[in-house]
């Protein structure tokens, strides 16, 4: 598959104001197949990472892992785990 640069992040607009929401994602074999959010539905046809981000352990920690998920016709997504809730999220649609 032939890949090309993305030209740019959308946030999630909900009630028109950008945010992130929570999702409902199936997981199969360590990977999301499955996402559901306001607004945000469908099976992943293709996807990247995960990107594993943490820090401010001394202030609030944080540690989250990162997908772009691919939802054929409905968009392409980054969506993230938060290891420490464990817990999904829709942070925005990519371009």
């Amino acid at each position: 598959m032939e890949t090309q640069p993305l030209q740019s992040f959308v946030p999630v607009r909900t009630s028109g104001t950008s945010r992130t929401v929570g999702a409902e994602v199936a997981v199969s074999e360590g990977a999301p197949v499955f996402v559901k959010a306001p607004g945000v539905r469908g099976a992943v046809v293709d996807r990247a990472g995960p990107w594993r981000a943490s820090g401010d352990w001394w202030d609030g920690a944080y540690s989250r892992e990162e997908w772009d998920v691919a939802l054929g016709e409905a968009g392409l997504y980054r969506i993230f785990r938060d290891r420490l809730r464990e817990a999904w999220f829709v942070e925005g649609e990519l371009d």
